[in-house]
């Protein structure tokens, strides 16, 4: 086996710069798994390695992810004059699932009625989790990182923390919520007893939430619509394919999104097109 602890020590940094801590990781443990896999110098590596390696993986969207970060590892050897830039396969990349916005509310106002007729503090809990992710398109360190101080009952704001670019810091500009998360919020945080600056902690411990608790909450809400793969990053590929069928455009996706490079917004442009096809051949097909 050969030894690529130093390379990857110096791609870990580069990829520090610009992802987050379980991106990072991520990444790293894909590169390792190819390197193991091809068991030769980074200078012998050929493209036909690469597709050996993918052709192993048979779920496409996972050999599509693989084939991504072998890209950027790649193009980074090259930058830094480590090894020549390996033209790595494209994969079609596969449309972000989604729900329907009736559908969540419909869950959502069920949950609420639930909780009126038995006061569960949990229950409440997690219809703020499910509402604010999904209206403010969050991923689940956003959702964990949320403290008292971001949220301003007033004007019915929430400030978010980047964390994919500059871990933890807050945003500048305070994002609007909905009058009904508003008002939950402010019920949730009123039967509060302890002095955690989180916004949301665990009724159990009074701590902050997990991220594990947040994969759980969706998890539970996934049952609930009848779909077992769902995933709490779908709350935001829902919320932003809503607001594309809506007709928001590009910079409002951008915004919401708070996508650095707008090229990953394009996409919600793309299926709102062929959502709009859809309904066009169903139409056609009821006439």
């Amino acid at each position: 086996m050969n030894d690529y602890d130093e390379v990857l020590e110096k791609f870990k940094a580069y990829l520090e710069v610009t992802k987050t801590k379980s991106t990072t990781s991520y990444y790293l443990s894909i590169v390792r798994k190819f390197l193991r896999f091809v068991n030769k110098k980074i200078d012998d590596i050929t493209i036909d390695d690469v597709i050996l390696f993918l052709s192993k993986i048979k779920n496409r969207a996972s050999a599509a992810t693989h084939a991504r970060v072998l890209k950027s590892f790649f193009k980074w050897l090259k930058r830094m004059d480590l090894y020549e830039n390996i033209p790595v396969p494209r994969y079609e990349r596969k449309l972000p699932e989604w729900v329907e916005e009736d559908k969540i509310m419909r869950v959502v106002d069920n949950f609420i009625k639930l909780y009126r007729m038995r006061g569960d503090k949990k229950l409440l809990l997690e219809i703020c989790i499910i509402l604010i992710s999904y209206e403010l398109a969050l991923r689940r360190s956003e959702v964990v990182l949320l403290n008292r101080s971001d949220f301003d009952p007033e004007k019915c704001e929430v400030k978010v923390r980047k964390v994919k670019y500059g871990m933890g810091q807050v945003s500048e500009k305070p994002l609007p919520i909905s009058k009904k998360l508003c008002s939950l919020l402010k019920e949730y945080l009123s039967i509060r007893t302890d002095n955690d600056p989180a916004l949301f902690v665990s009724m159990s411990t009074g701590k902050r939430i997990s991220k594990e608790f947040v994969r759980r909450v969706a998890k539970s809400f996934g049952r609930i619509i009848n779909k077992e793969d769902f995933r709490h990053h779908m709350f935001r590929h829902s919320r932003a394919t809503n607001l594309a069928i809506k007709g928001a455009d590009l910079i409002d996706l951008v915004e919401i999104l708070r996508h650095e490079n707008p090229r990953n917004t394009m996409i919600y442009l793309h299926m709102t097109s062929k959502h709009i096809r859809e309904r066009l051949r169903r139409l056609g097909e009821e006439v």
